[in-house]
C-alpha cells in the first residue's frame, strides 16, 4: 500500500477556503447523505419513478422499493448525468459522496495539496480555481461517457485541478508516503511532488483510459480537473514572467533614453561595461515587452536581475531571472539565476514554498561551493518556518 499522508514544506497560518471545503463536504455528508442513505425513498416522487426506468434500462432489471434510499434519489437527480447535462449539476455534485472512503480519500487529499495551491493563489482565486476545475472534470467526464445516464458524484475532478495545479507549481516539494508492505515492511518516503502526481495522472488515470478498462471511477473527470489545474499554473507563470508596467516606468532614466531597435544587446552590453549598472537596468526593461532582451546574454541579464532585486524590485527581478533561466545555457549561470529567484520570494515576497522550488535547484545545480552554501542555507531557513518540521533531503 502505497498513501500520501502529507507535503513539505508547507506555508503558516490557516487555509481558511481549503478548510471550508473540507468542512463544507464532511458537513454533507453527515448532514445529508448519512440521513438519506437510511431513509426510504418516497413511493410518490415522480424522481423516483425516473431512477427506477433508469434502472431497467441501465440493465439492473426490476429493483425493489424497499431497496432505494432517498439518497439514491437525490444522487439520480443532483449528480452530473452526462445524459442529461445541467450547469447547477456540475456543481451539487461536487458535494456528494458515494460512501465514507470515497470522502475520506478525496478529503486526505485535499488537506495535503490545498493549503500550498490556496497561499499561492490567495483565497478568493483559489476557490474560483477550485470550482473551475471541477466543472472541466465534468465535462470531460461528459466527453469520455457520452450519454450515460449514470451520475457522477464526488469531488475528485476539482481536487485534480489542485494537483495539476501543485504539479506545476511546486514540483520540487516532496510528499510523505506511507508504505506498507505488511507485514515485513513499514515506512514513510519522501519522494519528489512531480513524480507522485505524475503516476496519479500517468498511471491512475490515463493508462486506464488509454487500455479501455471499465470501472465506477470517472478517470475522464480526473483528467479534466488535472489538466485544468495545469493550465491555470501555466497560464499565471507567464503572468508573473512579465515585468510589471509600474516598474519600467519607475526605473526609467531622467533622460527618457529609448534602446534602439538593431543595438539592442550592445546597448546592455557596454552600459554594463561601463559599469553603468542603472542605464543597463533601464535599457532592458524597456526592451523586455518587444522581446527583443533574447539577445542579451544571460550573464549580462543576471547582473540586471541581481541588480533590481538590490534596488527593491521584486516581480521585476523575477521577471529578468526567469527569462535568464529560459535561456541560461550553464549550470552556473542557472543555478545563480535559481538562487537569485529564491532568495527575493523569501526574503522580499514572503513566499517560501515557492522559494523552495528555486533553490532546490540552485543547491542541486551549483558548481560553486558559496552558491550551494547559501541555497542551502536558505532552504534551512524555510524548514523553521513549517508548521510540520521534518528532515533530510
Amino acid at each position: 500500500m502505497f498513501l500520501p499522508i502529507g507535503d513539505e514544506p508547507n506555508p503558516r497560518g490557516v487555509a481558511w477556503v481549503n478548510w471550508a471545503l473540507i468542512i463544507a463536504n464532511v458537513a454533507v455528508f453527515l448532514l445529508v447523505s448519512l440521513p438519506l442513505s437510511g431513509s426510504p425513498a418516497d413511493a410518490a416522487d415522480p424522481a423516483l419513478r425516473e431512477y427506477l426506468h433508469w434502472l431497467r434500462t441501465a440493465g439492473a432489471g426490476h429493483v425493489p422499493l424497499s431497496q432505494v434510499s432517498a439518497y439514491d434519489v437525490l444522487v439520480f437527480q443532483h449528480g452530473f448525468r452526462p445524459a442529461a447535462p445541467t450547469l447547477p449539476d456540475a456543481f451539487t455534485s461536487m458535494f456528494l459522496h458515494g460512501g465514507l472512503l470515497h470522502l475520506a480519500g478525496n478529503m486526505l487529499f485535499l488537506w495535503i495539496y490545498g493549503d500550498n495551491v490556496e497561499a499561492r493563489l490567495g483565497r478568493v482565486t483559489y476557490l474560483v480555481v477550485y470550482l473551475l476545475a471541477g466543472v472541466a472534470g465534468n465535462l470531460t467526464h461528459l466527453l469520455i461517457a457520452g450519454a450515460s445516464g449514470a451520475p457522477l458524484v464526488g469531488a475528485s475532478g476539482a481536487i485534480s485541478g489542485v494537483l495539476g495545479f501543485y504539479f506545476l507549481a511546486f514540483p520540487e516539494n516532496r510528499v510523505r508516503v506511507l508504505v506498507v508492505l505488511f507485514p515485513v515492511y513499514m515506512d514513510v518516503w519522501r519522494i519528489r511532488a512531480q513524480w507522485v502526481l505524475g503516476s496519479y495522472f500517468l498511471l491512475d488515470n490515463l493508462l486506464p483510459i488509454a487500455m479501455g478498462m471499465r470501472s465506477t471511477v470517472a478517470y475522464g473527470a480526473h483528467l479534466g480537473g488535472f489538466l485544468a489545474g495545469w493550465l491555470i499554473a501555466r497560464w499565471l507563470r507567464g503572468r508573473d514572467d512579465a515585468v510589471p508596467a509600474r516598474a519600467r516606468q519607475h526605473l526609467r532614466p531622467p533622460d527618457g533614453a529609448h534602446l534602439p531597435v538593431a543595438a539592442g544587446a550592445d546597448a546592455v552590453s557596454h552600459a554594463l561595461a561601463r559599469g553603468e549598472l542603472a542605464r543597463a537596468a533601464h535599457l532592458y526593461l524597456e526592451a523586455f515587452p518587444r522581446g527583443f532582451t533574447r539577445d542579451v546574454r544571460p550573464a549580462d541579464a543576471l547582473v540586471i536581475a541581481d541588480w533590481l532585486a538590490a534596488r527593491g524590485e521584486p516581480r521585476a527581478a523575477l521577471a529578468v531571472y526567469a527569462r535568464v533561466l529560459r535561456d541560461a545555457g550553464s549550470h552556473d549561470v542557472e543555478s545563480r539565476a535559481h538562487l537569485g529567484s529564491g532568495l527575493v520570494l523569501l526574503d522580499a515576497m514572503y513566499r517560501p514554498t515557492d522559494a523552495w522550488q528555486h533553490l532546490v535547484r540552485a543547491r542541486n545545480l551549483a558548481a560553486d561551493a558559496a552558491v550551494a552554501g547559501a541555497a542551502e542555507q536558505a532552504l534551512a531557513r524555510i524548514a523553521l518556518l513549517q508548521k510540520l518540521q521534518f528532515r533530510g533531503r
